[in-house]
This record gives structure tokens, C-alpha cells and sequence, in this order.
């Protein structure tokens, strides 16, 4: 469980699996720039069973906000070469009531500190819609960079977007922290 400023990152717990199912899907839920996943609810509770959500390379989390459950955390590990690990992260705010309060930043923050004090990962990357101004602002004051236009990178509302992809290294992130 990861905590700051009354913002919470935490494993899913069983009682969640009715949320994560309707955020899942119900498009109103996934927000303007996020597809529906469509999962079954039998689909959620073999792997609820099976691993938590916290599999060995991909973590799902809640995130809550003042005791109330707002939104889902990513995080994907993946080897690039030399076993040499990459995070690969993304948030949802499905309450849309909660978006826009610094949650997103919080949150990120979060899952920054987790993964480079605990794991031998050099790099996080993020991608999002090239619309989504507010992703974009939540990384950049997270003090990620700005890497490129990945052109037609994934296929949302019946066409191919464009995404931006985002990264920071470890050593950014802890002269960030240190400057602070």
C-alpha cells in the first residue's frame, strides 16, 4: 500500500472486483482517450485468484482518494535486452469527479518512488492519446520528458491515434527529489 496526502495506491482486494468490472466496462468510466477492456466477471475473479493483479511483470491497482475508489494504476515490466527492465505505467481516473484534482500527480509520484526504490529498473515510459493534455501535464510535473509521436500507435473509437510516449530515468527522478 502506497500513500501520500490521503491518495492511495493498494492491491485489489475481492470486494473491488464489482467496481474493476463496471470501469472495465463501461465506456463512461474509461474516460475520452481509454477503450473498454471488456472482461467477464468469472475472467476478474480466476485472476483476482490467481495472482492478485500482481503478476511478475504487469501490476493492476486501485487507486483511492480519500478513502474513495477513483481510478485503476498499470504498470508493465518489460525486458528490453541484457535483462534490462523498463516500466511501462498508465492511470485511469474512472470517477470523473476526480479528475483534475492532483490526484494523477500523487499517484504517479507514488508508483515512481515504488519502482526505483524497489526494483532494478532504470526507466519508466508512458504513453497517452496526443489529445490528452492532462496526461501529459500530470508526466511532465512528474518530470518526465517528452521522447516522440508514436504515429497510428493504437486503435480508439473506430480510427488509429496517435500517442505520445514520456519517460524518466532513475537518476532524474532522484535529482528531482534531491532539489526539492
Amino acid at each position: 500500500m502506497l500513500e501520500k496526502d490521503g491518495v492511495l495506491v493498494r492491491c485489489i482486494e475481492e470486494n473491488d472486483l464489482k467496481q474493476l468490472y463496471q470501469w472495465l466496462n463501461v465506456q463512461k468510466y474509461r474516460g475520452t482517450f481509454q477503450s473498454l477492456q471488456l472482461n467477464s466477471m468469472a475472467g476478474l475473479r480466476k485472476r483476482f485468484e490467481s495472482d492478485g493483479f500482481l503478476g511478475a511483470n504487469n501490476w493492476l491497482m486501485m487507486v483511492e482518494n480519500n478513502k474513495a475508489l477513483v481510478g485503476l494504476f498499470y504498470v508493465n515490466i518489460k525486458y528490453t535486452g541484457n535483462d534490462v527492465k523498463v516500466a511501462s505505467i498508465g492511470l485511469v481516473i474512472c470517477q470523473s469527479n476526480h479528475r483534475s484534482k492532483g490526484i494523477g500527480k500523487k499517484a504517479t509520484e507514488l508508483i515512481i518512488d515504488y519502482i526505483f526504490g524497489n526494483y532494478s529498473i532504470h526507466r519508466i515510459e508512458a504513453d497517452t492519446d496526443i489529445e490528452n493534455l492532462s496526461a501529459q501535464n500530470v508526466l511532465k510535473r512528474c518530470g518526465f520528458s517528452y521522447e516522440g509521436t508514436l504515429r497510428g500507435y493504437r486503435y480508439h473509437s473506430g480510427k488509429y491515434v496517435d500517442h505520445v510516449i514520456f519517460s524518466i530515468l532513475k537518476s532524474e527522478w532522484k535529482n528531482k527529489k534531491e532539489n526539492v
